[in-house]
């Protein structure tokens, strides 16, 4: 049973066309809009969207539990490269 399936597969393999792909698209230099960046008039910030707050009797010195939970601090350690 096992040589029936196996020659069956090194046939399958054998009979199976090339892979073929096409050319990227040309791309025409004078169809691409020209790069410009930033907005067309001058902005200017006029209210803060939300203002800094920390709530009263906060410890910043424990992490939450969801840090621990998640194991920020193994992937920090991992994304930074320091271990």
């Amino acid at each position: 049973m096992h040589r029936i399936l196996l020659t069956a597969v090194v046939l399958a393999l054998l009979n199976a066309p090339p892979a073929l792909a096409i050319n990227p698209p040309s791309i025409d230099p004078g169809a691409v809009p020209p790069d410009v960046t930033g907005p067309d008039q001058p902005t200017e910030q006029r209210v803060l969207c939300s203002s800094p707050t920390t709530l009263p009797d906060s410890s910043f010195h424990d992490p939450p539990w969801s840090n621990a939970y998640l194991g920020v601090s193994e992937a920090h350690r991992f994304a930074t490269g320091a271990g």
